[in-house]
């Protein structure tokens, strides 16, 4: 298995490896009993992306043990060893940025980070807040790079790594945000900036809110009918980027290939190419692209 090939590799490398289950207690008792434990580092996670409505108690727990119980777990046990000097657990940007399709991610790493933050231990904790990564978990579904970077979060190089690990280790913060971020296209994709951002506008260059887009500007110098031919062009190329495929305009988009995560991409799309702010459910109240014309249409003329 991986895991198990993950092991033999620490091994070779001169590392105990030794796989344990951080949401067992009884099985992380065992393998710190009658070793001295100066540090621990907490980097297990799962992801299970999808939008909320999609989500499941089971889903949820699958996200939830390996970072809030683990967490927990480590901290219970790291207390009764008083040669510890720090833990550090791998959080996400997620649990403060609020990425979406990452309910259930934000929610148990900001758990975490609330734990670090308030555990009462006679050692250092930290949280560290990393975005994402050209290596490791956002890997793991196709794409996801390319959509971050859309929205303005690009990836962490692992010739980065270095210097983030060397800010680890002389921080005395408990929580540290490691991420690559272009804040003008992160935040002027926002329908709202938030108050923690607002520090940020002598750098960053805001659009007015509900401003029209180039494109939809030119729409509004045509007749509708006309207008309308080209809002058809732009949604059909926008659905074949985010899905991959041409959809016929009464074809469910879900049923043609939409799901959770690229169904936040088109909308994020939409949103970009016509500068009108649309409702986070306009892809389920207006499921075809015949609709989504209709519905952008209306919306300009």
């Amino acid at each position: 298995t991986q895991q198990g090939a993950e092991v033999a590799s620490l091994s070779r490398s001169g590392t105990d490896g030794v796989a344990c289950d951080v949401t067992d207690r009884s099985q992380l008792f065992d393998l710190f009993e009658g070793r001295k434990i100066h540090a621990i580092v907490h980097g297990a996670g799962v992801l299970r992306d999808g939008l909320l409505a999609s989500q499941t108690e089971e889903v949820f727990r699958e996200v939830w043990n390996p970072k809030a119980t683990g967490t927990d777990n480590l901290i219970y046990l790291a207390k009764q060893h008083p040669e510890m000097e720090r833990m550090i657990c791998f959080s996400s940007i997620a649990s403060n940025f609020g990425l979406a399709a990452q309910a259930n991610y934000a929610y148990a790493n900001a758990y975490m980070n609330e734990q670090m933050a308030n555990s009462d231990c006679n050692f250092h904790t930290l949280s560290l807040l990393l975005g994402p990564w050209q290596v490791g978990m956002t890997t793991e579904v196709e794409g996801t790079l390319e959509r971050l970077q859309k929205i303005g979060l690009e990836a962490i190089s692992e010739k980065e790594a270095p210097k983030v690990f060397a800010r680890m280790f002389s921080d005395s913060a408990n929580q540290l945000v490691v991420s690559k971020t272009n804040w003008s296209v992160y935040l002027n994709g926002l329908s709202k900036v938030e108050n923690i951002y607002k520090h940020l506008e002598s750098i960053v260059d805001f659009k007015e809110e509900s401003s029209f887009s180039e494109f939809t500007k030119h729409l509004l110098g045509l007749e509708t009918k006309d207008g309308k031919l080209k809002i058809k062009a732009a949604i059909n190329e926008l659905v074949v980027d985010s899905i991959g495929v041409e959809v016929k305009a009464t074809e469910p988009l879900m049923a043609a290939g939409l799901d959770s995560l690229t169904s936040v991409d088109l909308r994020n799309s939409l949103i970009q190419h016509f500068g009108i702010e649309l409702s986070s459910t306009v892809l389920f109240d207006y499921p075809t692209v015949s609709d989504l014309i209709t519905h952008m249409t209306d919306l300009i003329y």
